[in-house]
């Protein structure tokens, strides 16, 4: 059986390379819970950005962070951390394609684990 490319492609920059990381995931999902924590502790740790995530099945949208634009999706980390944030709703093709991806990132970096960082829909919320 042919094996198919992936569109997802994870771009590696010169600095800040990770060994045998713990993966957090944060994306845009319910109440946006995993991209304000990855956001958080990007922050928190002064994390250096040492990857990003690009695909033709991406919108086309740029982010700009202290006047510098970015990939909707980046890679953060050092030493035994790497923190994934996605700052662009991912599509269901999207979401299947980047974690494969990032899949395939993780074993090649023999990471330890890797945590998505999600909210739940509730119906009690309140207002």
């Amino acid at each position: 059986m042919e094996q198919t490319r992936s569109r997802v492609r994870i771009i590696e920059q010169a600095v800040g390379k990770v060994s045998r990381p713990n993966i957090i995931v944060g994306v845009p999902e319910v109440g946006l819970v995993g991209t304000i924590s990855a956001s958080y502790l990007i922050q928190q740790l002064n994390l250096p950005e040492i990857a990003i995530v690009d695909s033709d099945l991406m919108p086309q949208v740029i982010v700009v962070h202290e006047s510098t634009p970015k990939h909707p999706v980046r890679v953060y980390g050092k030493g035994d951390l790497a923190i994934v944030i996605a700052e662009t709703p991912l599509t269901p093709r999207l979401s299947s394609e980047f974690t494969a991806e990032l899949t395939r990132w993780a074993k090649e970096k023999e990471a330890k684990m890797i945590i998505g960082v999600t909210g739940i829909p509730s119906r009690n919320r309140e207002m």
